[in-house]
């Protein structure tokens, strides 16, 4: 009489491996997508950031702001950008060709890789 082996056979091993090899691919594209989106998180974090403080340098200098070109931040920022938009705008927060006593300060700051955050206030000339 033969004794029944313990154990799993060669073709068991064999059919485990793939069955386990194929549920773990779903697993590795949701952890690489969990990551990216991890990092793209970060930069809006830091471009939030870096937006609501030229927000305030620009705000300090009060009525007299205008617009700037787009700059690239320094060190350890140099992967963002960002450009201040002053305009005109009437009492309805619509742009305004003659001068009012209202203006539209906008800050846009965005990331090498294409992620932006704009900030958006209106500033007034209370003389």
């Amino acid at each position: 009489m033969r004794k029944k082996a313990k154990g799993f056979t060669f073709i068991e091993l064999i059919m485990i491996i793939v069955i386990v090899g194929i549920a773990v691919v779903p697993l590795i594209q949701m952890f690489t997508t969990s990551l990216k989106g991890s990092a793209d998180t970060e930069a809006t974090s830091i471009a939030l950031e870096l937006a609501q403080d030229k927000m305030e340098e620009t705000k300090q200098l009060g009525f007299a702001a205008t617009s700037s070109p787009s700059v690239t931040f320094a060190s350890p920022f140099t992967a963002y950008s960002y450009q201040v938009t002053v305009s005109y705008v009437d009492q309805n927060f619509e742009a305004s060709v003659p001068a009012t006593n209202y203006k539209k300060v906008e800050v846009k700051v965005t990331h090498s890789s294409g992620t932006s955050t704009t900030l958006t206030t209106v500033v007034s000339n209370h003389s």
